[in-house]
Protein backbone atom coordinates (compact mmCIF):
# COMPACT_ATOMS: atom_id res chain seq x y z
CA UNK A 1 0.00 0.00 0.00
CA UNK A 2 1.10 3.32 -0.77
CA UNK A 3 0.47 4.69 2.88
CA UNK A 4 2.95 2.07 4.10
CA UNK A 5 5.54 3.62 1.98
CA UNK A 6 5.09 7.03 2.91
CA UNK A 7 4.62 5.55 6.86
CA UNK A 8 8.28 3.93 6.09
CA UNK A 9 9.74 6.93 4.33
CA UNK A 10 8.96 9.49 7.08
CA UNK A 11 9.25 7.28 10.08
CA UNK A 12 12.48 7.85 10.55
CA UNK A 13 12.06 12.07 10.30
CA UNK A 14 9.68 12.20 12.83
CA UNK A 15 8.68 11.01 16.61
CA UNK A 16 5.36 11.39 16.16
CA UNK A 17 3.19 10.42 13.82
CA UNK A 18 -0.62 10.34 13.18
CA UNK A 19 -3.66 9.62 10.75
CA UNK A 20 -6.61 11.85 10.42
CA UNK A 21 -9.35 9.67 8.80
CA UNK A 22 -12.87 9.08 9.51
CA UNK A 23 -12.52 5.59 8.97
CA UNK A 24 -9.89 3.92 11.32
CA UNK A 25 -10.81 0.70 10.71
CA UNK A 26 -9.24 0.80 7.35
CA UNK A 27 -6.17 2.06 8.83
CA UNK A 28 -5.74 0.23 11.97
CA UNK A 29 -3.09 -2.45 11.06
CA UNK A 30 -0.49 0.55 10.49
CA UNK A 31 -0.61 0.78 14.85
CA UNK A 32 -0.71 4.54 14.49
CA UNK A 33 -2.81 6.94 16.77
CA UNK A 34 -5.92 8.50 14.44
CA UNK A 35 -8.12 11.27 14.83
CA UNK A 36 -11.49 11.87 13.24
CA UNK A 37 -12.16 15.34 11.30
CA UNK A 38 -12.78 17.94 14.18
CA UNK A 39 -14.61 19.81 11.83
CA UNK A 40 -16.89 17.24 9.49
CA UNK A 41 -16.99 18.40 5.85
CA UNK A 42 -14.18 20.52 6.15
CA UNK A 43 -11.84 19.13 3.61
CA UNK A 44 -8.23 18.56 3.27
CA UNK A 45 -7.90 22.59 5.72
CA UNK A 46 -10.49 20.60 8.58
CA UNK A 47 -7.76 17.55 8.33
CA UNK A 48 -4.69 19.36 9.07
CA UNK A 49 -6.78 21.39 11.46
CA UNK A 50 -7.40 17.78 13.45
CA UNK A 51 -3.59 16.83 12.97
CA UNK A 52 -2.13 20.29 14.55
CA UNK A 53 -4.49 19.99 17.18
CA UNK A 54 -3.68 16.32 18.14
CA UNK A 55 -0.02 16.93 17.99
CA UNK A 56 2.62 17.55 20.65
CA UNK A 57 5.23 19.06 18.42
CA UNK A 58 5.32 23.32 17.58
CA UNK A 59 5.18 21.91 14.38
CA UNK A 60 3.98 19.37 12.26
CA UNK A 61 4.90 17.82 8.55
CA UNK A 62 1.12 17.55 6.96
CA UNK A 63 1.30 14.83 3.93
CA UNK A 64 -1.34 13.07 1.86
CA UNK A 65 -2.00 9.21 1.62
CA UNK A 66 -1.14 9.51 -2.32
CA UNK A 67 2.36 10.39 -2.62
CA UNK A 68 4.03 7.18 -3.49
CA UNK A 69 7.40 8.73 -4.32
CA UNK A 70 7.51 10.65 -1.27
CA UNK A 71 10.92 11.91 -0.91
CA UNK A 72 12.56 11.56 2.48
CA UNK A 73 15.73 13.84 1.82
CA UNK A 74 13.20 16.36 0.58
CA UNK A 75 11.67 15.89 3.81
CA UNK A 76 14.22 16.50 5.67
CA UNK A 77 15.55 19.21 4.06
CA UNK A 78 11.52 21.15 4.35
CA UNK A 79 12.20 20.20 8.18
CA UNK A 80 16.07 21.82 8.09
CA UNK A 81 15.05 25.05 7.31
CA UNK A 82 14.86 27.93 9.71
CA UNK A 83 11.65 27.76 12.00
CA UNK A 84 10.72 31.30 11.23
CA UNK A 85 7.40 31.10 9.99
CA UNK A 86 3.83 29.99 10.39
CA UNK A 87 3.23 27.73 7.47
CA UNK A 88 6.22 26.46 4.98
CA UNK A 89 4.54 25.52 1.95
CA UNK A 90 6.10 24.70 -1.42
CA UNK A 91 4.56 25.75 -4.90
CA UNK A 92 5.43 23.53 -7.58
CA UNK A 93 4.95 24.84 -11.58
CA UNK A 94 2.90 27.48 -9.70
CA UNK A 95 0.50 25.29 -7.94
CA UNK A 96 0.63 25.23 -4.23
CA UNK A 97 1.36 21.81 -2.21
CA UNK A 98 -0.54 21.82 1.16
CA UNK A 99 -0.55 18.27 1.87
CA UNK A 100 3.64 18.30 1.55
CA UNK A 101 4.14 21.56 3.91
CA UNK A 102 4.94 22.30 7.36
CA UNK A 103 2.45 24.06 9.65
CA UNK A 104 3.07 25.30 12.91
CA UNK A 105 0.34 24.87 15.90
CA UNK A 106 0.59 28.91 15.88
CA UNK A 107 -1.65 28.26 12.37
CA UNK A 108 -4.55 26.94 14.42
CA UNK A 109 -6.51 29.73 15.68
CA UNK A 110 -6.52 31.00 11.94
CA UNK A 111 -7.24 27.49 10.33
CA UNK A 112 -10.03 28.11 13.42
CA UNK A 113 -11.33 31.05 11.97
CA UNK A 114 -11.15 30.22 8.27
CA UNK A 115 -13.07 27.03 8.46
CA UNK A 116 -15.44 28.36 10.50
CA UNK A 117 -16.09 31.09 7.85
CA UNK A 118 -16.55 28.54 5.51
CA UNK A 119 -13.18 29.80 3.33
CA UNK A 120 -11.46 26.05 2.80
CA UNK A 121 -8.57 27.34 0.54
CA UNK A 122 -5.73 26.48 2.91
CA UNK A 123 -3.33 29.30 0.21
CA UNK A 124 -5.19 31.74 1.89
CA UNK A 125 -3.55 31.00 5.45
CA UNK A 126 -0.88 32.42 3.33
CA UNK A 127 -2.98 35.98 3.92
CA UNK A 128 -2.76 36.09 7.62
CA UNK A 129 -0.09 33.64 8.48
CA UNK A 130 3.83 33.98 8.76
CA UNK A 131 4.37 32.13 5.32
CA UNK A 132 7.77 30.82 3.87
CA UNK A 133 7.20 29.23 0.40
CA UNK A 134 9.55 27.00 -1.06
CA UNK A 135 9.28 26.99 -5.13
CA UNK A 136 11.10 24.39 -7.07
CA UNK A 137 14.32 26.66 -8.19
CA UNK A 138 14.70 25.94 -4.08
CA UNK A 139 15.09 22.38 -4.92
CA UNK A 140 16.88 19.91 -6.16
CA UNK A 141 15.76 18.21 -9.51
CA UNK A 142 15.74 14.96 -7.97
CA UNK A 143 13.21 15.86 -5.17
CA UNK A 144 10.36 16.95 -7.32
CA UNK A 145 8.81 13.29 -8.09
CA UNK A 146 7.93 13.67 -4.55
CA UNK A 147 5.19 15.93 -4.82
CA UNK A 148 3.46 13.62 -7.44
CA UNK A 149 -0.02 12.41 -6.46
CA UNK A 150 -2.36 9.78 -7.89
CA UNK A 151 -5.74 10.47 -8.38
CA UNK A 152 -6.65 8.22 -11.15
CA UNK A 153 -5.76 4.68 -12.69
CA UNK A 154 -3.33 7.01 -15.17
CA UNK A 155 -1.59 8.62 -12.77
CA UNK A 156 -0.76 5.68 -11.26
CA UNK A 157 0.74 4.16 -14.26
CA UNK A 158 2.60 7.37 -14.32
CA UNK A 159 4.05 6.82 -11.30
CA UNK A 160 5.10 3.65 -11.77
CA UNK A 161 6.88 4.56 -15.16
CA UNK A 162 8.76 7.20 -12.78
CA UNK A 163 9.80 5.14 -10.12
CA UNK A 164 10.74 2.13 -12.66
CA UNK A 165 12.91 5.09 -14.42
CA UNK A 166 14.39 5.70 -10.81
Amino acid sequence: MVIERIISRVRPLCAEMLIVTNTPDEYAFLGLAMYPDAYAGASSLGGIYTGLLNVSAPRALALSCDLPLVNPTLLEYLLGLPFDYDLLMPFIDGRQQPLHAVYARTCLEAMRAQIEAGDLKIVRLLDTLRGRIVTEADLQPEWLPSFRNMNTPEDWQAVQALAAAG
